[in-house]
């Protein structure tokens, strides 16, 4: 009985149990009589009306903010944007901006999010005639908000750059401000005292005027002269200005960085452009003259390597074009010919096309005995052993170049040295300390007042080595040289496989390198002497 009594008290419990969990499972029973039907179906329709205006309401503009709360886009990130519209755009990762006309969205780039001004190729426009393109005839443009830059349309320049459509005119050709001309075209030669009035075109856009018998042209400058012009009235062919590795307008200004170049002097006629013409009325054997000077030239020939000794003996045994006269050249000589820019070796290449490195000079070194030579595609000097290197042969005729002749002075207190068969005035003494960098020896001669005069300069390769003692005894030149490092002169070393980093040097002795123009890891002291 009290088993039966317990077994009651757990059913009761359980039933208990299972009532309540149907409740919370959702069943509910509807009483009919306390519900209306229609009522509650409008009751229906007006929460779904309330809930599709909601949802309208709700709905977030995409130019102002994400749809998702806490999105890229809510915020407006683009509003600051430069060159951007403003309007943003939700992306699955991140977010876009809508930018103006000629940018572009650039989302990752290291400056940050931005909208970057477009770019496009395009080609260069207006290469006047008897013209050439500096370095590109494409230019790549960029958008700068009101135009595309730089502009694609011709702009004269000598300076080279890879973004601009610069031009230069052709060698023969001169820039007049508004063509390339030739030099002759306006008959400069005309009123030239001393002169016949007939011009030649020469290289780089100069001329030569030719003169009175007795009479010889040294340039725009000083014109026609009852005096044959020496190596330092020669120009040496440098005709574009450079800074330390890149082609630049010469520099026109005293204060100017690299003022006072080769290529500056040499365009205001400070000396003889080179000039060459051929001369074959003697049963056709050609000649090469040399208007500069009027030494007669004869390459022996074009690929035939000879000894120093067989050389001075086939041009002094030589019966050519009628004449008997021919001889070994100097030194002096062959540097009036030799070739230092790409328009002097194409020039060389015409008139002396040779298949050798090096030719011959007259002259022995005084050093070490051996005789000199000269290349002509680089105008570089050296002294070699006669029976292991074998350089080609050139002939020359006429009345020889004529050495410097010193005149020592004192003037305002200073001592100079006027040499009278160039008409240059140098300085007595050169700078004890040397100079590493190449513009602060331009800079020293153009700042320099000595012996009461302000217009001196560094001299080119030619004037320098006119004043260097090839193959004469030490006791009888007049012009101190220094024991260590040789001098700075004012031409770049120009080469087609190398940057134009580097100048002509000249040493004591007489042979001429290249040495960078700055020298922050060398720190070669080389010495400065001026002239005027």
């Amino acid at each position: 009985m009290k088993k039966f009594f317990i077994f009651l008290m757990i059913f009761a419990l359980l039933t208990a149990v299972s009532c309540s969990s149907s409740k919370k499972e959702g069943t509910t029973v509807i009483d009919d009589s306390d519900y209306d039907t229609d009522d509650n179906d409008n009751d229906i329709a007006e929460i779904d009306e309330s809930d599709d205006e909601e949802t309208e309401t709700d709905e977030p503009d995409d130019s102002d903010s994400d749809p998702v709360a806490g999105g890229p886009c809510s915020k407006n990130p683009c509003k600051n944007i430069e060159n951007s519209t403003g309007e943003c755009v939700s992306e699955e990762e991140g977010y876009s901006c809508k930018c103006k006309e000629n940018y572009t969205w650039e989302g990752y780039a290291w400056e940050g999010p931005r909208c970057k001004a477009d770019e496009r190729k395009k080609k260069c426009t207006g290469l006047p005639e008897n013209a050439q393109w500096t370095k590109v005839s494409e230019v790549t443009q960029t958008w700068n908000g009101e135009e595309w830059m730089p502009s694609e349309t011709a702009v004269y320049s000598e300076e080279i750059s890879y973004n601009r459509c610069y031009f230069k005119c052709l060698p023969a050709y001169l820039w007049d401000g508004e063509k390339c001309a030739e030099p002759c075209e306006n008959e400069p030669c005309k009123d030239i005292p001393n002169s016949t009035g007939v011009c030649f075109n020469s290289t780089a856009g100069r001329y030569i005027c030719e003169c009175d018998e007795n009479f010889w042209w040294w340039g725009e400058r000083r014109g026609c002269i009852a005096q044959r012009p020496a190596l330092a009235n020669i120009c040496t062919g440098m005709y574009s200005c450079y800074n330390n590795g890149e082609v630049i307008e010469c520099p026109d200004k005293e204060d100017e960085v690299f003022y006072g170049q080769d290529a500056y002097y040499a365009k205001l006629g400070f000396c003889s452009p080179k000039n060459f013409a051929v001369n074959s009325e003697f049963h056709g054997e050609t000649i090469i003259v040399n208007r500069n000077t009027g030494l007669e030239w004869h390459l022996l020939s074009e690929n035939t390597a000879y000894s120093w000794s067989e050389a001075a003996d086939a041009c002094g045994n030589l019966s050519y074009a009628g004449k008997h006269d021919w001889r070994l050249p100097k030194l002096y000589e062959l540097m009036s010919i030799a070739a230092v820019t790409n328009e002097d070796k194409e020039l060389n290449e015409i008139y002396f096309p040779l298949q050798v490195s090096a030719v011959w000079a007259s002259e022995i070194f005084q050093y070490n005995n051996q005789p000199w030579s000269l290349s002509i595609s680089s105008g570089i000097t050296s002294a070699l052993f006669n029976n292991y290197n074998q350089p080609a042969a050139v002939c020359v005729r006429g009345e020889k170049s004529p050495d410097p002749v010193f005149e020592e002075s004192t003037v305002n207190g200073d001592k100079v040295l006027t040499d009278s068969a160039s008409g240059l005035m140098w300085q007595k003494d050169y700078t004890s300390k040397g100079m590493a960098i190449w513009k602060e020896a331009l800079f020293y001669c153009e700042n320099l007042i000595y012996a009461g005069y302000s217009d001196w300069r560094l001299p080119n390769k030619n004037e320098l080595a006119s004043i260097i003692n090839y193959g004469q005894d030490d006791d009888s030149w007049p012009l101190d040289m220094p024991s260590d490092y040789g001098f700075w002169t004012s031409t770049t070393f120009f080469s087609s496989y190398m940057t134009n980093e580097l100048a002509i040097v000249i040493e004591p002795d007489g042979k001429q390198g290249y040495m960078p123009k700055h020298n922050k890891f060398y720190h070669y002291p080389y010495h400065v002497r001026c002239v005027r």
